[in-house]
């Protein structure tokens, strides 16, 4: 006997067709029309949180997400996007206890590990980040965001030939990476090698035309090397 789907699950499936064409704002209308149909739907509540954050409405987005998760409450992709939506509103610490809770099920989520290791830096705690960094690399060796961060975190603990290692890690991951190239001078010139510095933003400002931290810091090395008239002309 075949199932019949329920009218909610139809509604369901066709506002994720919309959202995944990019449509957030045709999916919202029809996400709500499912969740009256059923308002405990896990699936519903979470997918129209996401829809509504694509849309920038998150203090709606963070009533919904929560609600999934009370009706789905091992579901780890629910609770990692929430954590994610918690730090755009600048709520670090719900974030890190969200992360906390998923690996508490999950002890090896790279996804979790890397969002605590974030969270940490935010929250002024750069040896714990270190740690969770550490972790994702040696599950995924290639993430060159994953060394970018890693970097950050050792400059922030002034452990600077570490820190440079890890942005030539990332830069031979993703040679183009622009942020790469900026973190990787902005240390250069911290350590007064600015002539290196100078290259590395010259790189990121090549690679992003509006890179505007770049421009500011390239005028900056400029100045250090006492060449005034070109740190003038930088933007």
């Amino acid at each position: 006997m075949m199932l019949r789907r329920s009218p909610a699950d139809t509604e369901l499936a066709r506002a994720l067709s919309l959202q995944r064409a990019g449509n957030p704002a045709g999916a919202a209308p029809v996400y709500r029309r499912a969740l009256a149909r059923e308002p405990r739907n896990a699936n519903v509540l979470y997918y129209l949180g996401s829809a509504e954050a694509s849309l920038g409405r998150h203090a709606e987005a963070a009533d919904l997400m929560p609600r999934s998760l009370d009706a789905a409450p091992d579901n780890i992709e629910f609770l990692a996007n929430y954590a994610k939506l918690l730090v755009m509103l600048d709520r670090h610490g719900e974030a890190l206890a969200l992360c906390d809770r998923g690996l508490a099920k999950q002890p090896s989520n790279p996804v979790l590990t890397y969002g605590r290791a974030l969270r940490c830096i935010r929250l002024d705690r750069p040896k714990d980040a270190l740690r969770d960094f550490d972790r994702v690399i040696a599950a995924q060796p290639n993430n060159a965001a994953a060394h970018l961060d890693r970097g950050a975190a050792l400059s922030t603990l002034g452990r600077h030939d570490k820190a440079l290692a890890g942005f030539n890690r990332a830069l031979q991951i993703e040679p183009r990476n622009a942020d790469a190239h900026y973190n990787a001078g902005v240390l250069l010139d911290r350590i007064r090698r600015h002539e290196e510095a100078l290259a590395a933003f010259d790189q990121a400002v090549a690679l992003r035309s509006d890179h505007h931290d770049a421009y500011v810091a390239r005028g900056s090395a400029l100045r250090e090397l006492q060449r005034y008239e070109e740190a003038l002309s930088s933007r």
